[in-house]
């Protein structure tokens, strides 16, 4: 994961505290049984989280927000990276971006201490950024497991959701991991450090599978060592996303209203995924966007994210005047914009013609059409 380099624009980090209740069982007294009674208790929990600002801070109120949440074996730097990309150039100047970086994911970061917050209580925490800041709405865009707590924040908090971008992400809490339960059942902490099984989970959230392959040694090479990501709290972020409850039979109801883009790779394993949580959804507010012939689209293919968070802003009247790195003559000819991530596999699409001329999901994305 490269560092941001030098020239480009400045980054602003904060400190907040994401705070949570949790039940414990407190013993009573009971001088007259011979049993032991518990009550239930809340308690007040608390982390510190990192916020990434990426623009102006005293400009706060006045542009655009974009609310962005990791994925497991990344930080904010992977959204961060993608922010200066050069399809992003344009609206970067003419936003504010908020990079959630979950607790103990910070490269360089110390070992976390206490009990690690669930992805609900993610989601929550993000609300409470929205306060700190005053914001009344945001645009918020998660990958992989961090979109499945940008899901679970705009399911309890829709109000303060203009829109989502939801790269790679499940409702469910099987998929690509359902052959390999083992891999939960073994999942834990090994002398404060990740163990195989943990080192398989990420294996397999990226590439469907843990063969160990040379790519995928690469992949481990790179978070051991260049990453600078704490392997024991790296490991407790894993534990809290494969922990995760379903939510599908929620998305029609508490995600009815709000403008949403699924995005997956077309190499991705978690296509299956991406198009269970699509079936689910409200088809006039949600768009399936597939990026040709790679994996991680944040790194492989900025332009179709660009493109894909532009028109979401101009449906909501933003940005009204600004050009879509993808177009006629774009930066790529090649993308999928159908309602099943099947017939993507089917069959390859040429994009034509403007963007917004004819409307194919959600009312988004232009008229995709078979290349001869």
């Amino acid at each position: 994961m490269a560092l941001p380099q030098k020239g480009q624009q400045q980054l602003h980090e904060l400190t907040l505290e994401f705070d949570w209740k949790k039940l414990i069982y407190v013993p009573m007294a009971t001088e007259y049984l011979s049993y032991p009674v518990f009550q239930q208790s809340p308690v007040l929990q608390k982390c510190k989280v990192s916020i990434i600002v990426q623009g102006n801070l005293e400009e706060i109120q006045q542009k655009p927000v974009f609310l962005t949440v990791h994925d497991i074996g990344k930080n904010h730097l992977s959204f961060v990276n993608f922010v200066n990309s050069k399809p992003m150039e344009e609206l970067k100047e003419k936003s504010i971006f908020l990079h959630v970086c979950i607790p103990g994911q910070e490269p360089g970061a110390l070992e976390f201490n206490g009990d690690f917050p669930t992805v609900d209580q993610l989601g929550d925490g993000l609300a409470q950024v929205m306060a700190h800041f005053d914001l009344a709405k945001c645009i918020a865009m998660g990958e992989g497991a961090g979109a499945d707590i940008v899901s679970r924040f705009a399911m309890h908090h829709s109000h303060l959701v203009n829109g989502l971008v939801l790269i790679h992400c499940t409702s469910t809490t099987h998929g690509i991991l359902e052959h390999a339960r083992e891999i939960l059942m073994n999942l834990r902490l090994d002398d404060g450090e990740m163990n195989q099984p943990a080192w398989n989970y990420l294996l397999t959230h990226r590439f469907g599978n843990h063969n160990m392959d040379e790519e995928q040694k690469q992949f481990i090479e790179r978070i051991k060592h260049e990453s600078l990501l704490n392997k024991s709290n790296l490991s407790r972020y894993i534990y809290s996303f494969s922990h995760r409850n379903d939510f599908t039979h929620e998305l029609k109801d508490k995600m009815a209203n709000t403008n949403t883009i699924l995005v997956t790779g077309g190499k991705s394993a978690h296509n299956d995924n991406v198009q269970h949580m699509f079936d689910h959804m409200n088809k006039s507010k949600t768009s399936l966007l597939v990026a040709e012939n790679c994996v991680d689209v944040l790194e492989e293919a900025p332009e179709y994210l660009a493109s894909a968070l532009i028109l979401l802003c101009q449906r909501d009247g933003m940005f009204e005047n600004l050009e879509l790195p993808i177009g006629d003559g774009g930066m790529a000819t090649t993308m999928t914009c159908s309602s099943s991530v099947h017939e993507h596999n089917q069959q390859q699409h040429e994009l034509v013609g403007d963007w917004r001329a004819k409307s194919n999901i959600g009312g988004i994305f232009s008229k995709c059409v078979p290349m001869n």
